[in-house]
């Protein structure tokens, strides 16, 4: 099948959007399959691509991405896609290409379908009275054009509702979870103390909680913090660390110094995804309290919860958004109301006194990733659906 996907989020470029097109066409090329990626993200050599990969990349310069520009890289993208002979388009999310494939679809009645990934904020975003800063019109047009598409790839059950509120027909909805290389996150055997000495952390012999994730309002670390604070009064021997970066970290090292956790709180920047997997491999429980932070910022899926439960990792987790999907309640972790600190406090403590059902969790979510949410599974399944979509054409 001939596939071409137009994309501003690729490798090098980090973040979710990234990660999701880059091991959607990555397993496509690797099945063999026909694909193209045209992307404005300049290339580099630092994003390590297979060979047969990288022989597939196109960059579309976009230097000013403004809406002029972007049709320019449009056009050009469709010179690519008809030269390729595309049976099918992917636009791995919305904005800000998705508004040129409404009058595209009209111009080529239909001809070459095209398929969008909806992913979560970037859906909410779309609403009429959203406060996200996009043009009234843009948004209508996005709208238009997830309802003119042949189906929208929705990456968990919250958000294919949410498209669903947008006027898409239920039919054209499908449920693709993100997924986890899991040959990449797997159990290892780590010297703990060699690794925390490495960064700096205190107290060795103290149970690990482990929050990876960005730096923000909606991640709810405010909250954590908080309880580490209550942890440690009650007398729990408990470390805290923290991965990742973000606008709050000025905040969060304000709560840290407020409440004197200087010696259980620990931020840690700049983890390279090697080093990442080992403290995934040395912790206890991993913790994100991920929340709705407005009408625009809710989490969409939760990959992090994937990656720890690779590792064999219990989770506990705030139940907002698309979380549900990505943790089996009970079975590889816990939900969480995540602002109702007795709640998060009781699944934690139960967790680090009941070692042994933690490690069946962890098991458990490991053997759950192995099965569902690998991606090669996950972007096979595509291509079925795909394949029935390029058949009625």
């Amino acid at each position: 099948m001939n596939i071409v996907i137009l994309t501003h989020a690729f490798p090098p470029m980090k973040g979710g959007f990234s990660s999701y097109t880059y091991e959607v066409a990555r397993n496509w090329i690797l099945a063999g399959e026909e694909v193209q990626v045209a992307t404005t993200v300049p290339p580099n050599e630092a994003a390590g691509f297979e060979a047969q990969v990288e022989a597939r990349i196109v960059y579309l310069e976009n230097k000013s991405h403004t809406v002029l520009e972007n049709l320019s890289v449009f056009i050009k993208f469709l010179k690519i896609a008809f030269k390729a002979k595309a049976e099918v388009i992917l636009l791995p999310v919305w904005l800000p290409y998705s508004i040129f494939m409404v009058l595209f679809s009209y111009l080529t009645f239909n001809k070459i379908p095209y398929v969008i990934g909806c992913h979560g904020a970037d859906i909410l975003g779309m609403y009429p009275n959203s406060s996200h800063p996009v043009h009234p019109i843009v948004k209508f047009l996005g709208r238009l054009a997830l309802r003119r598409a042949a189906a929208l790839f929705a990456v968990s059950n919250y958000t294919a509702e949410k498209v669903r509120e947008l006027g898409v027909e239920k039919h054209k909805i499908k449920v693709f979870p993100n997924g986890v290389d899991y040959h990449k996150f797997r159990r290892l055997k780590v010297r703990k103390a060699e690794l925390l000495n490495r960064y700096h952390v205190q107290h060795h012999d103290a149970a690990i909680l482990l929050t990876v994730s960005q730096f923000n309002q909606r991640k709810g670390i405010d909250t954590a913090i908080n309880i580490v604070r209550d942890l440690k009064e009650a007398g729990h021997n408990i470390i805290y660390l923290i991965i990742g970066s973000g606008e709050a970290e000025a905040d969060m090292i304000g709560l840290i110094e407020k409440y004197d956790l200087k010696d259980r709180v620990f931020i840690l920047k700049g983890i390279d995804d090697e080093t990442l997997i080992q403290f995934y491999n040395i912790s206890d429980v991993f913790l994100l309290l991920s929340r709705q932070a407005s009408d625009v910022n809710v989490e969409g899926f939760g990959i992090v919860f994937l990656e720890a439960n690779a590792c064999g990792l219990p989770v506990v987790a705030g139940n907002s958004g698309g979380i549900p999907d990505a943790v089996a309640d009970g079975k590889s972790g816990f939900l969480v109301d995540p602002l109702d600190t007795q709640q998060i406090r009781e699944k934690i403590i139960y967790l680090l006194q009941h070692p042994a059902e933690a490690k069946q969790m962890g098991e458990y979510g490991r053997k759950r990733v192995e099965t569902n949410y690998n991606w090669p599974k996950i972007t096979q399944d595509m291509l079925v659906h795909l394949n029935g979509i390029v058949k009625k054409t």
